[in-house]
């Protein structure tokens, strides 16, 4: 008798050890995945951050460029409309009228060219921030649905380990009374 109650109690300590390891790996294994989910969140933002950072620079330095090829072709565009206006001034009787009216063209012209630099400005600029906006909301989405998707999975396995402690623990006590009815 003291044999067989040492050999159940072995047994019962057996099983609730076998237990709590699976419960403590199940426990580890989802701790360890919501650490990678984490890390990689973590990278994912960096990642965005320097590419947001290298079209920053990329789209100052295009439009550095564009400005000062468009300045360079202002000033020539100038310096041929003066040129030709000296020319024609030579030959005409009105010098002053005609030095006015260049004047006021090539004041125009520059006010003209201002206007539409500015404009293309705001149009790549509005282009560029919705397409990063619909660039985010697509990474926030798939990355809420990863996460649904992992929290489903770990519920799902801790809902499978409870249920095999429990069927384990079913089982130990069905035994237990068939012991108990059979030495009866």
């Amino acid at each position: 008798e003291t044999q067989r109650l040492a050999q159940e109690a072995l047994e019962k300590a057996a099983a609730k050890q076998a237990e709590e390891e699976s419960l403590k790996k199940a426990e580890e294994e989802r701790a360890a995945k919501a650490k990678e989910m984490e890390e990689r969140a973590a990278a994912q933002k960096a990642e965005e951050e320097r590419v947001k950072q290298a079209e920053e620079e990329r789209l100052k330095k295009a439009e550095e460029e564009r400005v000062a090829a468009a300045e360079k072709a202002a000033e020539e565009r100038l310096a041929a409309a003066l040129k030709a206006e000296e020319e024609r001034l030579k030959q005409a009787e009105e010098e002053r009228v005609a030095a006015e009216r260049a004047e006021q063209l090539l004041k125009d012209l520059k006010e003209q060219e201002e206007q539409q630099r500015l404009d293309q400005e705001a149009k790549a600029q509005k282009k560029a921030e919705k397409k990063q906006r619909q660039k985010e909301e697509k990474e926030r989405e798939a990355l809420e649905e990863a996460e649904r998707a992992e929290a489903e999975r770990l519920r799902q396995e801790e809902e499978a380990a409870r249920i095999a402690a429990e069927e384990a623990e079913a089982a130990r006590a069905k035994k237990e009374e068939q012991k108990k009815l059979k030495e009866e």
